[in-house]
């Protein structure tokens, strides 16, 4: 949930031709990909390391090529860590998140670690260096607003950035106040603003009244203001005064709770001392606002991450001057993330038909299906030939299938008719294309596609001896599961073949021949076969069905048979072919116009098997 989160703040970015260094487009020993994105007022480098060492690089850019154009302002650095999967628990829904968030300002469970990194005058070009894990995704984000959106309607964002999710912040500093000029379209908001060194809110004023809500938070060592905003345009001035000195030691005792209950920080300090308090786990600032001495409680939320937390408490400045350490026991999500890991239940049902389509070369002899109950449904229309296969809004596990087929007598040449809601999905969501498929859509058992049980005689008796799976946008030559075993053979495929791309592209619907020699029937087959359709460990909400038009012993003048392409098996063979390309000497751009002499040299590419997403 929230690398899906992260994703929906920045899904707008668009690239942007920076200048960057290094181009690892241009240095074939390069390890660091640097991508430039804008987004709004704000832009970052996409940096990640693919090398196998951790490293220290220098990455620079043209900031005016990223929208950073304004002298007067000055620049603002950040640099957010996105956390890899093997680290992040990713126990909680937003919707949890969000209540915890209302209920005690407790936050974990974010995949963005963010961390600011300074600010100067506008440069000719920006330029830092910074250390890279193997495999490790930062981004570097710059921008000329000295404010950031800190949380929607509840929910504290997990990308920091000036304009995201219909919120936007700009302003300018000075010694006596920050002004800001914030444009929102969602019904509140939270706006977290730099605090100059040395300096602190004084008082807080929304469009000329005092704020319902400020507050302040630290971040490592950087004090911020935290002010709430309604829909619409908002005027907010943080009258700035300087940090009294702070006198004396600073203590800090905690008494951590359980989940549920309440934590408890015991701070001794001078009464008229100004602190900011922080607690963090795992990199997440957890927890932060402005206290004074005495006894703080926080209500800890049921659904906590356990673990080792900090509790920290800073002076007005952002200097750290107490800290403690202390454990959490793991509390329980109300929604548990991890029964969607569990086997469903499998239903299967075979059934018997005697339906003759004589003008259209078939005859239907029965009906399979198998279904993961919870995670979706079969449907029958044999006096259309078709079948349609429905996915649950909300699947009980991501671990499920489900199918169905007809027995049926055909012949070498079939005319299929494919239609469901994949087109819809791929031209109005913002994860198309076989990502789109599902979240497991990288494992090898994850398939979406039709499946060919061919026939054999055995003495007197039919057999099923041979397995195909075509896939129509998703299937794996590296396949382990034998599903479907509820007809056929019931065995792990022989052959896997791509048949279509239509789960994977903008059409509703889709019809073609196939050559059933070419998909990988035997030699002797005997016409018996058992056509159907899978789901595995797909996407949620989703329909396939698939409509049997024809068969023929040859292709009908002007028909041709679609493309078959070879994933496992089969008797289509594919020759590789390598390709050597050429290095170019300058930079091209790329402009639709192919005019640069380095185009010359360029290598063409024909005769491609499109296997995943459009493009």
């Amino acid at each position: 949930v929230s690398y899906m989160s992260a994703q929906q703040q920045s899904r707008f970015a668009r690239l942007a031709n920076a200048a960057i260094h290094p181009n690892w487009r241009y240095n074939p020993e390069e390890t660091l990909e640097v991508m430039p994105l804008t987004l709004g007022n704000a832009a970052w480098l996409f940096m990640k390391e693919h090398g196998e060492k951790h490293v220290e690089k220098s990455v620079s850019a043209a900031p005016d090529k990223l929208g950073m154009r304004n002298p007067e302002q000055p620049l603002y650095h950040w640099c957010m860590t996105i956390k890899p999967h093997a680290i992040h628990k990713g126990l909680l829904t937003e919707s949890e998140r969000e209540a915890d968030y209302r209920t005690s300002r407790w936050q974990n469970d974010f995949v963005v670690i963010p961390r600011f990194l300074g600010t100067e005058n506008l440069p000719v070009r920006m330029n830092r260096t910074f250390t890279f894990a193997p495999d490790e995704l930062k981004l570097w984000m710059v921008t000329q607003s000295p404010a950031l959106v800190y949380s929607v309607d509840g929910l504290r964002n997990q990308l920091w950035l000036p304009d995201t999710l219909g919120v936007r912040v700009e302003g300018t500093v000075s010694n006596q106040s920050i002004d800001l000029l914030v444009q929102s379209e969602r019904k509140e908001a939270e706006i977290a603003a730099l605090l100059p060194a040395g300096f602190l809110p004084g008082s807080v004023s929304v469009n000329g009244a005092p704020a319902t809500h400020s507050d302040c938070l630290v971040l490592d060592d950087t004090p911020l203001a935290l002010v709430s905003v309604p829909k619409g345009q908002s005027r907010v001035k943080i009258q700035l005064v300087p940090a009294p000195p702070l006198n004396g030691d600073v203590t800090l005792q905690t008494a951590a709770g359980s989940p549920g209950n309440l934590l408890t920080m015991k701070i001794s300090a001078s009464a008229d001392a100004r602190l900011l308090a922080a607690i963090t786990s795992n990199h997440d600032l957890v927890w932060s606002s402005e206290v004074h001495a005495g006894e703080v409680s926080i209500r800890i939320p049921t659904g906590v991450t356990g673990g080792e937390y900090q509790a920290t408490i800073h002076d007005g400045t952002g200097k750290k001057r107490a800290s403690a350490t202390f454990h959490l026991t793991s509390g329980k999500p109300k929604h548990d993330r991890f029964k969607t890991a569990l086997p469903l239940q499998q239903h299967s049902e075979t059934k018997p038909l005697d339906i003759d389509f004589k003008e259209d070369g078939f005859k239907l002899l029965g009906t399979a299906e198998t279904y993961s109950i919870g995670a979706g449904t079969m449907h029958f229309n044999p006096n259309q030939a078709t079948l349609t296969l429905t996915i649950d809004k909300a699947p009980d596990s991501r671990w499920y299938q489900v199918g169905g087929a007809y027995e049926l007598e055909a012949k070498r040449f079939l005319k299929l008719k494919l239609a469901g809601t994949f087109g819809k999905y791929n031209r109005e969501e913002m994860i198309t294309g076989v990502k789109g498929l599902g979240t497991n859509y990288d494992r090898p058992n994850c398939f979406l596609g039709l499946t060919f049980d061919f026939g054999a005689n055995s003495g007197t008796e039919n057999v099923y001896v041979s397995r195909t799976l075509g896939g129509i946008g998703l299937a794996w030559p590296t396949r382990t599961s034998p599903e479907p075993s509820a007809w056929g053979t019931k065995k792990l495929a022989d052959i896997i073949n791509v048949v279509s791309s239509f789960a994977v592209t903008e059409k509703d619907e889709e019809e073609f021949w196939l050559d059933l020699d070419a998909v990988g029937a035997p030699d002797n087959w005997n016409g018996k076969l058992w056509l159907g359709a899978m789901y595995q460990d797909g996407a949620p909400n989703r329909v396939l069905a698939l409509t049997i038009l024809e068969t023929s012993d040859i292709l009908p003048e002007g028909a041709q048979a679609s493309k078959v392409f070879p994933l496992k098996g089969g008797k289509t063979s594919i020759s590789k072919t390598t390709m050597k390309l050429p290095f170019i000497a300058k930079e091209i751009t790329l402009d639709g116009n192919l005019d640069e002499a380095e185009w010359k040299n360029a290598v063409e590419f024909k005769e491609l098997t499109q296997l995943s997403s459009p493009g």
